[in-house]
């Protein structure tokens, strides 16, 4: 699958571009021991005006200028060519955190989804090669959700149960059980407080969800 972009280390997600951003295109994937591979592209190519974003053949991707319009992105990677949206967002925050294994070992291409308290949702980020992100988001978000799917794809054979731990509860991975988020600050980037840790299934079941039962 295409990757997700990758800056100083740090995930982003490719709907969620703010202009100054430069980025790295990446591709991940699974290897045949279902274990995440990170894998450089070429040929990359976008629809996107100059005036929004430029981008060299190996996936180094500045954002110049805002724009309302959703572009795409194709590049060629070791399962072939493969495109995927893009769109520069308006943010007036950001969060920035990290998604891990019980072994302390970043997990690639998660996705974070931030709501409203009404449940709507605003924003989402995927992890970086080392499990971090950054979102940009409004300053209003209320709460985050966590998708494994695309990096644990359901196969009979997932690595990890659809519960996390994040500050000493456990949550599912559902939009109906969010993770509570800080305060935010207009033009500033705020860091969760704790890691989220995804629950391996090599260490047995984790224990009920706490967190959605607001305890």
């Amino acid at each position: 699958m295409i990757g997700v972009l990758q800056g100083t280390s740090v995930g982003v997600g490719l709907t969620d571009l703010t202009v100054g951003q430069t980025v790295q295109l990446e591709f991940i994937g699974t290897n045949s021991s279902n274990h995440q591979v990170v894998r450089a592209g070429h040929n990359f190519t976008t629809t996107a005006p100059s005036s929004v974003v430029t981008l060299t053949s190996d996936g180094l991707l500045s954002v110049v200028g805002a724009s309302g319009s959703t572009f795409s992105v194709q590049g060629t990677g070791p399962a072939g060519t493969q495109t995927k949206d893009l769109a520069v967002t308006s943010a007036s925050a950001f969060v920035t955190g990290k998604i891990r294994n019980i072994n302390g070992t970043g997990v690639a291409n998660v996705k974070v989804k931030f709501y409203l308290a009404n449940g709507t949702q605003k924003a989402t980020a995927v992890t970086g090669p080392d499990g971090t992100f950054r979102a940009a988001v409004p300053t209003n978000v209320a709460g985050f959700s966590v998708d494994i799917e695309q990096a644990d794809p359901p196969t009979g054979n997932e690595i990890y149960y659809r519960e996390f731990a994040y500050g000493g509860k456990y949550y599912l991975n559902q939009a109906d059980c969010p993770v509570p988020v800080p305060a935010l600050t207009d033009g500033a980037t705020t860091a969760l407080p704790s890691e989220v840790v995804l629950s391996d299934r090599s260490a047995g079941p984790p224990p009920p969800p706490s967190g959605c039962l607001g305890g």
